[in-house]
């Protein structure tokens, strides 16, 4: 997805300020930034880029916000897609599994360091190599670049999962390839309680992935790639906080952006982001959890 640089974003307020941000600005600046763009990624479930369909496990009758497993999807062989759970370790590296649906009976291995120069393999209970990757990595599988062995092409994709922010929808099967049932959740202090549906098993949930990044020049770990829809309405924000703090000790100060400028960055942001689908985007944000807003058709 479209993104524009740090360098780019801190220009557009320095434009607006009509000097260069000093060392101890731009120190502001960055804490201000993030702040901007946290505040926006708060205003909706529904912004494309942090938007996940994924199988995730359920035990006890919780989800977990994070979850050490893989999704595998995508590959020729059909049956060595799906969900590979962690199943301990082999000489200090990873070891994913995709069991049957009894939860017990190995399918398929998904494994680090194994000989002969391979990176990665999938394999089954009787060592067979479906899907290799050759050449160096870490202790996380490479989602492409795989090459196909006892398997069918194409080869598979691999992704870890991810954080889950908020789950918007979960059901009992795979979405779009069957017709699962619609389930529901909640929050409390142990973490996301499925009310219905297995217990203990493997569910599929459409989630808001949580925003870890932290912005910035590239260093100290910061990222520099600021998602684009972000992009115009953190500007704003931004220098709307630097002219609210020169007020703080000049009440003559004129505020540049007016805080209309912002607001209206911010709602043209939140309608930019599903321009396609406006309508439905604007009837889930209405839904309630027993009928639409009938106000909105």
């Amino acid at each position: 997805m479209r993104t524009v640089t740090y360098d780019y974003v801190k220009g557009l307020v320095e434009a607006r300020i009509g000097s260069s941000l000093t060392g101890e600005e731009e120190g502001r600046f960055k804490y201000l930034l993030n702040d901007a763009i946290r505040g926006l990624y708060d205003r909706s479930d529904y912004w494309p880029r942090f938007l996940t369909v994924e199988p995730r496990t359920v035990s006890r009758g919780y989800i977990a916000d994070e979850e050490d497993s893989i999704y595998v999807y995508g590959a020729g062989t059909a049956a060595v897609n799906g969900l590979y759970v962690r199943n301990g370790s082999q000489s200090g590296l990873p070891k994913y599994t995709l069991y049957d649906t009894d939860g017990t009976t190995v399918l398929y291995n998904l494994q680090a360091g194994l000989s002969g120069g391979i990176a990665w393999a999938i394999y089954d209970a009787s060592n067979n190599d479906f899907y290799t990757y050759v050449g160096v990595t870490g202790l996380t599988p490479p989602s492409t670049g795989w090459e196909v062995t006892n398997g069918t092409a194409p080869a598979p994709v691999i992704r870890q999962l991810g954080k889950i922010e908020r789950i918007i929808w979960q059901w009992d099967g795979k979405k779009w390839a069957s017709n699962p049932s619609l389930l529901s959740n909640y929050r409390d202090s142990t973490g996301i309680r499925s009310t219905n549906g297995p217990q203990d098993g493997i569910v599929w949930v459409a989630y808001k992935a949580q925003l870890d990044d932290t912005y910035g020049d590239g260093t100290g770990g910061t990222v520099s790639d600021i998602p684009y829809e972000f992009s115009r309405y953190a500007a704003l924000q931004v220098r709307y906080d630097i002219a609210d703090g020169e007020r703080q000790s000049n009440a003559s100060a004129t505020y540049a952006p007016s805080y209309r400028q912002v607001s209206d960055a911010a709602d043209d942001a939140l309608m930019g982001m599903d321009r396609e689908g406006a309508m439905n985007t604007i009837k889930n944000i209405h839904r309630t959890y027993y009928n639409y807003d009938v106000s909105i058709t």
